[in-house]
């Protein structure tokens, strides 16, 4: 026989899964001593690392959030320099354009100067 395509979903028979447990002491006691073993050698690791691992990502970080300041400054003033010439085009005219190639231009050098 075919089926027939429906839209909604038959229910399907419950699974049931059981899986019967026994509890080891011995085995417990091995599996706690691996787990203190492991502990310590990571904690040895850690000590042994400290210094030039966290050093250099402490570097690291601050140098990105220096670099971020500045980049937040530049972005700041390309705004405010943008707004300005906007006012001068609608103000003056043409003139602005002048200003804003004098900007762009000086923007450039003083990026490629730093």
């Amino acid at each position: 026989m075919f089926k027939i395509p429906t839209l909604t979903r038959l229910p399907q028979h419950k699974r049931f899964n059981y899986e019967p447990r026994h509890y080891d002491p011995e085995m417990e006691e091995i599996r706690q001593r691996i787990a203190e073993a492991k502990a310590r050698v990571k904690a040895d690791k850690e000590d042994e690392n400290y210094s030039s691992q966290h050093a250099l990502r402490g570097a690291i970080r601050r140098h990105s959030r220096l670099k971020r300041k500045a980049a937040d400054f530049s972005q700041l003033i390309f705004i405010i320099g943008f707004a300005g010439i906007a006012y001068t085009y609608f103000t003056y005219g043409s003139t602005a354009l002048l200003l804003f190639f004098v900007l762009v231009f000086g923007y450039i050098w003083y990026k490629i100067r730093r």
